[in-house]
């Protein structure tokens, strides 16, 4: 996949891993789960820190995406489902099932930026995910949140504040 992005990889990555492990999961208990915020049972987290100690391991030291990176969210679904069949939280996740969610990219339309806060003005999902915001359209945000009966946002800590430790 030479022209893939680095988190189509890691998905590909982790889709080799689940097919090789001693499970044998085939194609269609694959698990890609949505991009948006995501929730794991402990359980499971633990049960595949133990049996992909070594690849998460190797997974962890990579500092950046990158093409030997594998998908950590997809591992843990896929495996989660695999260990917890009857759970019926996967329908919510998959990627053809997940109707309450949208992802919308202000670089994609980087040149309709008014028509996509539109968008976001209008949509009545439960949850989304606003990628790559303009700093410029910081005050559109801020708007956008207060009109969605959303309030403030909460404002990022400053570049040149130091945390306290407590923080």
């Amino acid at each position: 996949m030479p022209n893939a992005n680095p988190h189509t990889i890691a998905i590909s990555n982790a889709f080799s891993m689940l097919r090789k492990c001693k499970y044998g999961l085939r194609w269609h208990e694959i698990i890609v789960p949505r991009h948006f915020t995501q929730v794991f049972r402990k359980s499971t987290a633990l049960r595949l820190e133990e049996e992909f100690k070594e690849e998460l391991d190797a997974n962890r030291r990579h500092k950046f995406r990158g093409a030997v990176r594998s998908s950590y969210s997809t591992l843990m679904y896929s495996m989660d489902k695999k260990w917890n069949p009857y759970d019926r939280a996967y329908d919510k996740i998959t990627a053809k099932n997940a109707g309450d969610f949208r992802m919308y990219d202000f670089t994609a339309i980087f040149a309709s930026r008014n028509r996509l806060w539109k968008k976001v003005e209008k949509s009545t999902v439960k949850l989304a995910c606003l990628n790559n915001i303009p700093f410029s359209d910081q005050e559109r945000f801020f708007e956008v949140m207060r009109l969605k009966g959303l309030g403030e946002p909460i404002s990022p800590p400053s570049e040149n504040r130091i945390l306290d430790k407590e923080e």
